[in-house]
């Protein structure tokens, strides 16, 4: 995401063959910053997607580090709930264990 300002995830992954654009944001512990992070994304980026013919979208946060999750009444998640809704994502996030190995 050239030339816009604000926050942005760290992947987009467009798949093709499935018309399905999915945005990946990857975070140590602080999921309040990857909810904003991944609502700028999809409302700067899925419209023209959407027009080029991409159907599905789904949103992904993976962290590492275990700390509260919970995000029903966090003003961040509120928003992201709307864009959610809004553009009919597919939206889950993953607590992975973090490894030094490839």
């Amino acid at each position: 995401m050239q030339n816009v300002s604000g926050k942005k995830c760290d992947y987009l992954l467009l798949i093709c063959s499935e018309k399905a654009a999915v945005f990946i944001e990857l975070k140590g512990q602080d999921f309040a910053h990857a909810m904003t992070q991944l609502n700028e994304s999809i409302r700067h980026l899925y419209p023209p997607l959407r027009q080029a013919g991409f159907k599905k979208c789904r949103a992904r946060i993976i962290l590492t580090k275990r700390k509260n999750t919970q995000y029903n009444s966090n003003p961040k998640w509120l928003k992201l709930k709307k864009t959610i809704d809004v553009f009919d994502v597919d939206f889950s996030f993953h607590m992975e264990k973090k490894t030094d190995k490839l």
